[in-house]
């Protein structure tokens, strides 16, 4: 009856490694599937020095909802995770104008960064950069595309079948 009792117990253990096993394996996959990405950069002053404690906000021009914190001592800021959309990204500090970037696209899984250069002058004045997407995803040695629905809608696909437009998409 022992012998029974602790080989109970033996597996009791294997299989509760197991399940500990496979918990963790599948909690890395669920984590590398993102549908938000980051928005990060220095600011600097004209001469190109980093600027510390500089207040950055990002305001979702989709929402309207608005994240602000401070730049480190390095004058680098890190907005992450941030919901994908269309974003404006702001930084001002003591003795500098405002200067801000409109039209930056975050999509998934993506790392935007936007650099910000601040001109000496009162908080009053205000510098605004207007862009569109970067061509090279910089941050990140990730390949990827997002496709809009006008260009799925426009794709001639046999049947329908969405499994087509993976072969319009880059090779690794």
């Amino acid at each position: 009856m022992e012998k029974q009792v602790e080989q109970m117990r033996k597996w009791i253990r294997l299989s509760g490694l197991v399940c500990l096993i496979v918990f963790v394996v599948g909690l890395q996959t669920l984590v590398a599937q993102v549908d938000q990405g980051a928005v990060t950069g220095v600011v600097t002053d004209t001469s190109g020095a980093a600027i510390a404690d500089a207040h950055v906000s990002l305001t979702s021009t989709d929402t309207g909802f608005v994240q602000e914190q401070n730049t480190n001592g390095s004058g680098i800021y890190t907005f992450s995770p941030v919901k994908i959309g269309n974003y404006t990204v702001a930084a001002t500090a003591n003795g500098f104008g405002t200067s801000s970037k409109t039209n930056v696209a975050v999509r998934i899984q993506s790392r935007v960064s936007v650099n910000l250069a601040l001109k000496p002058g009162s908080v009053s004045e205000s510098v605004t950069v207007s862009s569109s997407l970067p061509l090279l995803e910089s941050q990140t040695g990730a390949i990827g595309q997002v496709m809009e629905t006008q260009q799925i809608n426009n794709t001639p696909l046999n049947g329908r079948n969405w499994c087509i437009l993976l072969s319009l998409l880059p090779e690794p």
